[in-house]
């Protein structure tokens, strides 16, 4: 089997607020790497948080190529072979999109993530440094290369410990509603995209559905509504924080608690209401 696992390292956890700033690509063929693209990217929001969490300094993107220099020898390099990333839908995908590099084109995308959860393997949650400790591989996270192979390492270690990995399996759920909250989304959109992800909703929302809607929409398509923010939490969904005990008077609680997380190394994304609409429409295709 051939495939070439792709991985970045971003500046903020949202596009619209952060670059991309590396762009790591590893191809292997029968579990084997062949070659490997890796280019830093030119970006001025380097600040410290960013370095300590993946050893990229200002100096090394600041006379990097751009994006835009960077696409087309990207593009070459993957031309239309499968790629595999762990949650390269909803996070690598998402971002490269909405940077102007479009690989929801028809091929073959393989979510690690996805093939974790398939995989019987005694974990307390499928995220890549869960992984790393499982099969014991020995890399620096947060550098879009270390991060592209070790995800390949532990694709072939799950491949042989499952032999449908590749199954993908789908319970239809007839029923769309979630507690008192009814939302239209149409015939056989039933998909459960966000199986075994955990969702944490904070804030009034004031865009295509509320934040009632929000968390039966998740809950329709196989995803987990929590009260708070933990380590088990893989997304943050802000709305505007209207309630008048805030904190620091910004910011509430879960975002707190879901910042000090992200800068212990945990990779919670947080998405506004904007994003997350974004993030369904992505899931749905």
């Amino acid at each position: 089997m051939e495939y070439i696992v792709l991985d970045i390292e971003t500046t903020d956890v949202r596009p619209a607020w952060g670059d991309i700033i590396q762009i790591s690509a590893a191809r292997y063929i029968d579990g084997k790497e062949q070659d490997y693209f890796n280019t830093y990217v030119n970006s001025n929001e380097v600040d410290s948080f960013t370095t300590d969490l993946t050893g990229i300094k200002e100096q090394d993107v600041s006379d990097a190529p751009t994006l835009n220099e960077v696409k087309p020898y990207l593009l070459e390099y993957l031309g239309d072979s499968p790629i595999v990333g762990h949650r390269i839908k909803w996070f690598d995908l998402v971002w490269l999109a909405a940077k102007g590099i479009e690989l929801r084109d028809g091929r073959k995308i393989i979510d690690t993530y996805q093939v974790a959860e398939r995989t019987k393997m005694g974990v307390p949650n499928f995220q890549l440094e869960t992984l790393k400790e499982r099969f014991g591989i020995k890399t620096k996270s947060h550098n879009a290369l270390n991060d592209a192979r070790t995800t390949a390492i532990a694709f072939e270690e799950m491949k042989s410990m499952n032999p449908e990995w590749d199954s993908v399996e789908r319970k239809a759920q007839k029923k769309k509603t979630s507690s008192t909250v009814e939302v239209d989304l149409g015939d056989e959109d039933d998909d459960p995209f966000f199986d075994n992800l955990r969702f944490v909703v904070t804030g009034k929302f004031l865009g295509r559905y509320s934040r009632k809607e929000i968390e039966a929409i998740i809950k329709i398509h196989g995803g987990r509504v929590t009260g708070s923010v933990s380590k088990k939490t893989d997304y943050l969904i802000v709305g505007i924080q209207t309630a008048k005990n805030l904190v620091d008077g910004v910011h509430s609680q879960k975002e707190l608690d879901c910042q000090k997380l992200q800068t212990d190394g945990i990779d919670i994304y947080q998405l506004d209401g904007e994003e997350f609409e974004k993030l369904l429409d992505t899931s749905r295709r």
